[in-house]
């Protein structure tokens, strides 16, 4: 298998899992254990994005000139591009991009996030850390 460098710029964590098909541009920074689904879109045009630790970002979802705190979840093909920081256990979901956060500090999805740790790099290639 070949290895694919990472473009300038971009920093994942070595215990973070990034598919390959994912698309990266820009200044961006991945957390500890968050999982970036295959055709992700993460496009940093305006200012560095610093994703948080055990975050989920699935599916054809856009995260544009957007910062992702920890324990947050994109889902599918929802868009995020108002120059903000998301909240810490941030969910957004469905086609309208709605969005809940957690009142309380419930546990981190550790079960969600530790089936997609193993799931993914059986079926799609991984962007490796530079580290």
């Amino acid at each position: 298998m070949a290895q694919h460098p990472l473009p300038e710029g971009i920093e994942i964590h070595p215990t973070a899992i990034v598919c390959r098909e994912a698309t990266l541009e820009g200044d961006i920074r991945i957390g500890a254990g968050t999982v970036v689904h295959p055709f992700a879109v993460i496009k940093a045009t305006n200012a560095p994005i610093i994703i948080g630790e055990n975050n989920i970002i699935e599916e054809r979802s856009l995260i544009e000139n957007i910062c992702v705190s920890n324990g947050c979840s994109v889902g599918v093909r929802c868009k995020v591009h108002a120059k903000e920081t998301l909240p810490e256990r941030t969910v957004i979901y469905g086609q309208w991009n709605e969005r809940r956060v957690a009142s309380d500090n419930p546990p981190v999805p550790d079960g969600q996030l530790e089936v997609l740790r193993r799931l993914l790099p059986s079926y799609h290639y991984l962007q490796k850390s530079r580290v």
